[in-house]
C-alpha cells in the first residue's frame, strides 16, 4: 500500500513508504488498512481530518487530494453547524470503492458502518462523483463520532437536512437538482404519498423498498423543522439517548410530531401547487435517469 502525505510542495505531493505493521498506527487502523488491501484499495492519503483509500488505478493522487479538499469543505461546515463538541475527534475513514454497480450487477450505496467508516461510491463517469453522497454520509459520521445514534428515521432525516446546509447545490440522490417542493409535493398531488407516521415507524421497511418517497418525504419534513426553528433547534434535538417522542417536538417545537407533519403537509401541497410549472417540472423529474422506471409503493 502506497502511503501519501495530506501536505503539497510546489505543486507535487510527497509520497511516503507503507508502514504497515510498523507498530506505529494502532489496532483500528492496520484493521482498516486490511480491509482495504481485500478491496484492492491500495492508495492511502492521510490529512488532518481524513484517511482516505482508493485505487490507484481510478484515479491520480491529484484527484484524491482535490476530492479531499471537497470533503473539506463539507466537514467545515457541518462542524459549524453542529459544534465542535459534535466533531470527531479523530480522523474520519473514507473508502472509495469505485462503482455503485458491482462487478455481478448488483448495486452498492454510500453508508457509514457501526465504527464510523464512510464508503462512498460512484454513479457517474469522472472521479469528482465521489462528492455528491459525501455532505450526507459525513453527517453520519459526526453522528456515530459523537456516540449519540437514534433511528434510522431520525438519523437519515437529520444527516439530510445537515447535508443540505453544508451543500445546497446537491445534485444527488433523492431531488438530483430538483426542489424539494416539486419532488416531494408532487408525491402529495397525485396521490403517491406515504404516510410519514408510518416511514417513521417502519423504518427498516419501508425506508429501502419505498427507497424514493421515505427519502423525499422525511427529507422535506425535516427541511420544514429547519423553518421552522432554524439548524439549532434540530441540533439540539439530537443530543438524546432515545428518539424524540412528543414531548420532545412540544418542548423544542411547541407542537406534538403529529400536527407538525399535518402542517408540513398542508404547506408542502400549498407551496407545490403555487410553483409554476410544478406538474412539468415533476414530470421531468420521473422521467429522467435516474429516477425513470422505479417502482413507487401503493399509498396509503
Amino acid at each position: 500500500m502506497i502511503g501519501v502525505s495530506g501536505a503539497r510542495t510546489a505543486g507535487a505531493f510527497l509520497l511516503l513508504t507503507a508502514y504497515l505493521g510498523s507498530g506505529v498506527a494502532d489496532a483500528q487502523t492496520e484493521a482498516d488498512r486490511r480491509q482495504a488491501v481485500e478491496q484492492g484499495l491500495e492508495g492511502e492519503l492521510e490529512t488532518s481530518r481524513f484517511t482516505v483509500f482508493w485505487s490507484m488505478d481510478e484515479a491520480s493522487v491529484d484527484q484524491v487530494h482535490d476530492l479531499v479538499e471537497v470533503l473539506d469543505a463539507y466537514y467545515a461546515e457541518i462542524s459549524s453547524i453542529v459544534g465542535p463538541e459534535r466533531t470527531p475527534d479523530r480522523r474520519i475513514v473514507v473508502f472509495l470503492g469505485g462503482s455503485g454497480q458491482a462487478p455481478d450487477g448488483t448495486w452498492r450505496f454510500p453508508h457509514v458502518d457501526r465504527a464510523g467508516r464512510v464508503f462512498l461510491y460512484r454513479y457517474s463517469p469522472g472521479f469528482d462523483a465521489y462528492a455528491v453522497e459525501a455532505a450526507h454520509e459525513l453527517v453520519h459520521a459526526f453522528r456515530r463520532a459523537s456516540g449519540l445514534w437514534l433511528s434510522g428515521f431520525w438519523e437519515e432525516g437529520f444527516a439530510e437536512a445537515i447535508a443540505m446546509a453544508a451543500d445546497p447545490n446537491d445534485v444527488g440522490f433523492p431531488r438530483y437538482g430538483y426542489p424539494l417542493t416539486v419532488t416531494a409535493g408532487h408525491l402529495l398531488a397525485w396521490d403517491e404519498y406515504l404516510p410519514l407516521e408510518e416511514i417513521r415507524t417502519r423504518h427498516r421497511e419501508l425506508g429501502s423498498r419505498c427507497q424514493l418517497q421515505s427519502y423525499l418525504e422525511r427529507a422535506s419534513f425535516f427541511a420544514y423543522l429547519v423553518e421552522q426553528q432554524g439548524l439549532a433547534a434540530l441540533v439540539k434535538l439530537s443530543d438524546q439517548r432515545s428518539n424524540p417522542g412528543d414531548d420532545d417536538y412540544v418542548r423544542v417545537y411547541g407542537r406534538p410530531f403529529s400536527e407538525l407533519v399535518a402542517d408540513w403537509e398542508a404547506k408542502l401541497l400549498s407551496d407545490y401547487q403555487a410553483t409554476p410549472g410544478a406538474d412539468e417540472m415533476a414530470r421531468r423529474y420521473r422521467q429522467e435517469p435516474p429516477i425513470a422506471g422505479r417502482q413507487m409503493c401503493p399509498a396509503g
